[in-house]
Formats: C-alpha cells, sequence, structure tokens
C-alpha cells in the first residue's frame, strides 16, 4: 500500500519536478555561462580556439543538465507505462469478475425459477421461493462490490419482493393455498424481475 501511494504520488508529481529540474538547469547554464564570460572577460572573440574551448565548456555543463533532465523524462515514461498497465490488468480483473457473477446469476436463478411450478404442493413451491431468495441474499453480499448501482438496484428489487412474500405467508397474511393458486402470475412476476436483471448485466459487460 505505501508503495502505491508513492508511485502514485510520482507520477501525480513528476511534472512538477520536471519542471523544478528544467529551470534547475536553466538555471545552471546561465550562472555556468555567466561565470565563464567574468572569468574570460565575455567579450567576443575573432580567435576559433576560443570558440572551440566555450563550446567544450558548454559541451560540458549544458550536457550534463540535459542528460539528468532526460533521465527524469525516461523515469516518468517508465512511471505511465508501468501504471497504464496496471490499471488494464485491474479493468481486466474486474471483468472477468462481472462475467462470473453474470454467469452464476444467469445460470443459477433461472433454474430455481423453473422449479416454480402450479403442478407443485404449495409446500414444495415456497421451498423453491425461499431458495431462490437465500441464493441471491448471499449472492448479492459477495458481488456488489463490482456491480454498478442500477444492476444492484434490480437485485436489491428482486430480494425485497421474495422477502416480502415470504414473510407474508409466515405471518398468515396471505394463505399459501391461496397464494399456489396464483404462483404462476407470481412467477411471471420473477421472470420478469430477472430479466431485468440480466438486461443491467449486458449494459455493464457490454454484450
Amino acid at each position: 500500500m505505501g508503495n502505491r501511494k508513492k508511485n502514485n504520488w510520482l507520477i501525480n508529481n513528476m511534472p512538477v519536478i520536471l519542471l523544478i529540474f528544467i529551470l534547475f538547469s536553466l538555471a545552471g547554464i546561465i550562472i555556468s555561462i555567466e561565470r565563464y564570460s567574468s572569468v574570460f572577460n565575455g567579450e567576443l572573440s575573432n580567435d576559433s580556439n576560443d570558440w572551440q574551448s566555450f563550446g567544450s565548456f558548454l559541451e560540458g555543463t549544458v550536457g550534463s543538465f540535459l542528460s539528468l533532465i532526460n533521465v527524469c523524462v525516461t523515469i516518468y515514461i517508465a512511471f505511465i507505462v508501468k501504471n497504464f498497465g496496471k490499471n488494464q490488468d485491474l479493468e481486466m480483473t474486474k471483468l472477468n469478475i462481472q462475467l462470473r457473477y453474470y454467469d452464476e446469476f444467469s445460470r443459477e436463478v433461472f433454474d430455481l425459477i423453473k422449479k416454480i411450478e402450479l403442478s407443485k404442493t404449495p409446500e414444495d413451491n415456497l421451498r423453491a421461493i425461499h431458495s431462490i431468495y437465500t441464493f441471491l441474499a448471499g449472492y448479492f453480499k459477495k458481488s456488489q462490490y463490482f456491480l454498478n448501482s442500477s444492476t444492484k438496484t434490480k437485485i436489491e428489487s428482486f430480494i425485497s419482493v421474495l422477502e416480502s412474500t415470504i414473510l407474508k405467508i409466515k405471518n398468515k397474511e396471505i394463505e399459501i393455498k391461496v397464494f399456489n393458486n396464483s404462483i404462476k402470475e407470481f412467477r411471471e412476476g420473477l421472470e420478469n424481475h430477472y430479466l431485468e436483471t440480466i438486461d443491467e448485466f449486458h449494459k455493464i459487460l457490454e454484450l
């Protein structure tokens, strides 16, 4: 964690650091030329040897500062490339996790909904509803950090419908046998919740 913060700080502040080095280098060049000029009277010379000496001086001073700037730029580019690679890896990892959760949701919930049938006993259908609720509650708990807000809202709504139905039957607000007579409509409602959630997954994954 500490290294990551340090790297992020370097990446974010590298332009400022480079600017400081460039200004430092320019100041060094100006000071060096001013000192050179003061030592050698600062007059333009007609002697080629003097210009050669001046050229050698600039090569030794300016070249060093430019090399320093070049090193800084190289380090900055290396940080950018490395950080870009890490971000790409994180995005791919997140996408793979989302695909895995999409596959789990689409497969498991679909199979569980199919277990609700008018031909089955009220108790069997209630157990099937319990199974869907239990699965979705556990599923949401582990997957919510990888889903967008609209997908989470759809799953929460799905869970809320199941929980409300289970509580009403448990508290005898709905007679289980009466409820079972309308199980077909209830199943269709669950199927609609399922399809709406699948649509949200498609938006995340761009399927």
